[in-house]
């Protein structure tokens, strides 16, 4: 079956060159993947280091998925590092827009090698991301 969606052979390296550095570090690390107008899937710039900066990066009113390292340690004290996909849904973005991220947010799961999808529809949210882990 032929696909919407295509995912450049660069876009592909960036996924597991951030996967496989982000099981080795320490901090906070973020990358931000969006969906061109031609429908093939690219890597958003410079992975981030912050929960603040993400809330900066994020637009208004378009979708985004965003692949997230997340060190935490539990109650117990032992050291966790979720590796996560953000499905970013602004209300405030298009309804097509809306469409074409929902279309792609199984093919983004597996080339990130995530197991698990949180849904965000505000900046805001991100606050209450470690709650969700």
């Amino acid at each position: 079956m032929a696909s919407l969606y295509t995912i450049p052979e660069q876009t592909k390296t960036t996924l597991k060159k951030f996967r496989l550095s982000s099981s080795r570090a320490g901090t906070f690390q973020a990358l931000v993947v969006k969906i061109a107008s031609d429908h093939s899937i690219a890597v958003e710039d410079e992975p981030i280091t912050s929960l603040d900066e993400l809330a900066e990066e994020l637009p208004d009113a378009a979708p985004r998925f965003v692949i997230v390292s997340y060190p935490l340690q539990k109650s117990d004290g032992r050291k966790v590092l979720p590796y996560v996909m953000l499905y970013y849904r602004p209300q405030t973005t298009t309804q097509e827009n809306k469409m074409v991220y929902a279309g792609a947010v199984e093919l983004v799961r597996n080339e990130a090698m995530v197991q698990k999808v949180i849904e965000l529809e505000d900046p805001d949210d991100l606050e209450e991301l470690e709650e969700k882990l």
